[in-house]
């Protein structure tokens, strides 16, 4: 008895430390949400770069549990992870509409910078052309 309380434990340990780390996962998601509303690039970066090393976590302590303590801890927090999926999408879906909305923005500032050129660009000596060529008539 003493074994089946230590390995229940040792599983409970492990779905709280995950529950702890995909719960910080899910506020640096929704500051993410928020930084990409604001499209304040580096917040944007900083909340990217939390979460990634957050999943590192989460893989590291699923290597350190065997494949049946994993598999309780995903029946324990599946409602949870569903909700982070669904949060997930909504970021990816957010992050495209901004890249798209960027890309056209870009689009719009390099014809704009073509068409600026273009009309303020002088002649090749248009001046110099009728100079030259009444001075060969004479």
């Amino acid at each position: 008895m003493g074994r089946s309380n230590e390995i229940g434990e040792k599983i409970s340990m492990s779905v709280n430390q995950k529950r702890m780390l995909l719960e910080r996962f899910s506020l640096y998601t929704n500051e993410l949400e928020q930084a990409l509303h604001a499209e304040d690039e580096e917040l944007i970066d900083e909340y990217m770069e939390k979460r990634e090393q957050i999943i590192q976590q989460v893989n590291e302590l699923d290597r350190s549990v065997n494949a049946a303590e994993r598999e309780y801890a995903e029946e324990e927090l599946h409602s949870f992870l569903a909700s982070l999926i669904e949060k997930d999408k909504q970021i990816k879906q957010l992050m495209e509409q901004k890249k798209e909305s960027f890309a056209s923005e870009l689009r719009k500032i390099r014809a704009s910078k073509r068409m600026h050129t273009s009309y303020n660009t002088k002649g090749y000596a248009s001046e110099g052309f009728f100079v030259d060529k009444t001075i060969k008539s004479k």
